[in-house]
């Protein structure tokens, strides 16, 4: 039995590809709060995140930064326009005085999303 390159190819090409096809890159997104991760927010924050990355099948992912740890208390709207973070945990004193962006509101809770793309 004769075995040629082109057999040879196909098999490589067919059991590697579907590797290649369906390998997904998942969007790292980074959530920035100014409270702990134990305070009320947080609670809502995190089940919320989770049920996104969830239901995105790991599709994106999301990096927590609790307590001031990324931004300031105060800073979380420019940190968003500048790109440091994507999600926003922000005072509604704050969004109230200084709202330049879209907000997302659940409840007492405040969000500003900024879109990676």
């Amino acid at each position: 039995m004769k075995i040629s390159a082109v057999s040879i190819g196909g098999t490589l090409t067919l059991t590697t590809m579907p590797s290649t096809l369906f390998a997904q890159t998942s969007t790292r997104l980074k959530y920035d709060s100014y409270v702990t991760e134990h305070a009320s927010p947080s609670v809502l924050d995190r089940w919320f995140l989770e049920e996104l990355e969830k239901r995105t099948n790991g599709a994106v992912e999301i990096d927590y930064y609790w307590a001031q740890s990324l931004n300031k208390a105060g800073a979380h709207l420019d940190a968003i326009k500048h790109g440091i973070s994507e999600i926003s945990l922000i005072s509604p004193v704050i969004i109230r005085a200084t709202c330049r962006l879209p907000v997302a509101s659940s409840g007492t809770t405040r969000w500003i999303v900024r879109m990676p793309y």
